[in-house]
């Protein structure tokens, strides 16, 4: 009987050190994801010239080349405007192009991070100036501007993806001083300092969180082993001290008087 509770519990034992090794396969990648920032491309300001589908067709292509470069968890820009809607929040052309609506749009979101801009039609070509804010806080972390004479499909394919790759490459920082005239920001690149410090900070709040899933499977399979071994031990320690049957003829018998 021992030895088959004892099998037993071995049998539980290692189907929690599978299971444990299962959460972590599994769970890993989620771990990872979550470390990195959320981030939705509003839209663009339509400043004159430029039809409505070669808006939504820049735009498509700026969400998809962010999330390729893997930087980023990107919001999908067909639930964009339902989401706000739903709660009040109309997508004008304005708040496209600010810092104030990029916040206030990706603070319903739940976003760490917004693009959008402005295009315009110059002539036989395009302007289109491409913004990236933080939420948080309302910085603008950087902006680029180019004026092509390409077409819409040569431009969304050949110029593009350059644009974005150095919009989301912090390879600028925007910081916003106290001025007479409010959000005044200057741009400032290649600021080696700031930009340590703020990665700093991510890679210590990405730890942590790394930390944290990692003691809690360790806490869960370590409690799992102990409580397993305790009974393997207890059984064990039970059936070496218990005593032995004394037969029945051995029993003394009673006197009948």
């Amino acid at each position: 009987m021992c030895k088959i509770a004892i099998s037993e519990l071995l049998s539980i034992y290692n189907k929690i050190v599978i299971t444990a090794l299962l959460i972590c396969v599994v769970f890993a990648p989620i771990v990872a994801q979550e470390n990195k920032p959320i981030i939705g491309v509003l839209g663009l300001n339509n400043r004159g010239g430029v039809g409505k589908a070669t808006i939504d067709t820049i735009c498509n292509r700026i969400s998809t080349l962010v999330d390729n470069s893997s930087k980023y968890l990107v919001l999908q820009r067909d639930f964009i405007p339902i989401v706000l809607e739903e709660q009040g929040f109309t997508i004008t052309n304005e708040i496209c192009s600010s810092i104030e609506g990029l916040a206030a749009a990706g603070l319903l979101l739940s976003a760490d991070e917004m693009i959008g801009g402005s295009i315009v039609k110059n002539g036989d070509g395009i302007t289109l100036e491409l913004l990236r804010i933080r939420v948080s806080d309302r910085a603008q972390l950087a902006r680029q501007k180019i004026t092509t004479a390409l077409g819409r499909q040569e431009f969304v394919d050949l110029e593009l993806p350059g644009i974005v790759d150095n919009l989301i490459s912090e390879s600028q920082l925007v910081v916003q001083e106290k001025s007479s005239t409010p959000y005044k920001t200057h741009v400032v690149e290649n600021s080696a300092s700031a930009i340590s410090d703020s990665k700093s900070k991510q890679k210590n709040s990405k730890n942590k969180r790394k930390r944290r899933a990692i003691s809690f499977l360790t806490t869960g399979v370590v409690i799992g082993a102990a409580a397993a071994t305790g009974a393997i031990y207890y059984f064990k320690d039970n059936s070496s001290t218990a005593t032995e049957e004394v037969p029945l003829g051995t029993l003394p018998h009673r006197r009948l008087e």
